[in-house]
């Protein structure tokens, strides 16, 4: 019972933060936009976990879908051809919109165990609109995750900080040079941009509310093939 009153004492204070942060009106907006996706999709991706996985992770919370869906919509087609990773997905609310969005490989990655439960059951109950053939879960530390070959769409939603992201950031660069592909950057409440620009990666647009940074996209792509 402790623990439970103590993650609804946490959770209003998240709640707090976003409202002097974004506003009371974006926040309410954004709050009925969570209820929607979820009604319309018969899954649970709302309220925020605070899962004890690992002493860099961040609580999770489920990421706007109208964000969400215009910074998909502002990546090229070809980005569609990519795999898909969501680091940190939490309850799959992203994947979800990956899917709906034309993405054919999709994965997630969550450290908790509690979260990855979550997710599945999510995931279980989209079906047979995604049959599973086309998306994965893996439970793992994002760090340690080997990327799959060709190009790479990676979405976080400031889901970890420290050595986890720095090793991430330097994954990415080194798939893109090591492959000579694309990889596209997705990352909300981007307080930590600067780990991602310092491994190469170019902001090509900036998602912004009253000034403040919600998002940007960046890129990155290997040499051409014979090049070093």
């Amino acid at each position: 019972m402790r623990l439970k009153l103590s993650g609804i004492h946490r959770n209003i204070e998240i709640a707090i933060k976003h409202v002097r942060v974004h506003g009371l009106r974006y926040c309410a907006a954004s709050f009925w936009r969570e209820i929607w996706f979820d009604l319309a999709r018969g899954v649970d991706t709302m309220l925020p976990e605070h899962p004890d996985a690992s002493p860099h992770s961040v609580h999770y919370q489920g990421a706007d879908p109208k964000v969400v869906k215009q910074l998909l919509s502002v990546l090229p087609n070809r980005a569609k051809a990519s795999t898909f990773i969501d680091f940190g997905c939490g309850k799959g609310r992203v994947l979800l919109l990956a899917l709906e969005h034309g993405f054919q490989k999709v994965l997630g990655v969550e450290i908790s165990t509690e979260l990855s439960v979550l997710c599945r059951q999510n995931l279980a109950r989209t079906k047979p609109r995604y049959d599973g053939s086309n998306v994965a879960l893996l439970e793992a530390d994002a760090a340690t995750v080997e990327l799959p070959p060709g190009p790479v769409t990676a979405f976080l939603f400031n889901p970890f900080h420290g050595p986890p992201l720095e090793t991430v950031a330097q994954n990415l660069r080194a798939h893109a040079e090591r492959n000579s592909c694309e990889v596209w950057l997705i990352y909300l409440n981007p307080i930590h941009l600067q780990v991602f620009v310092r491994h190469g990666f170019k902001v090509f647009h900036a998602l912004k509310h009253e000034d403040i940074p919600l998002a940007y996209l960046a890129h990155q792509a290997g040499p051409p093939c014979g090049e070093p």
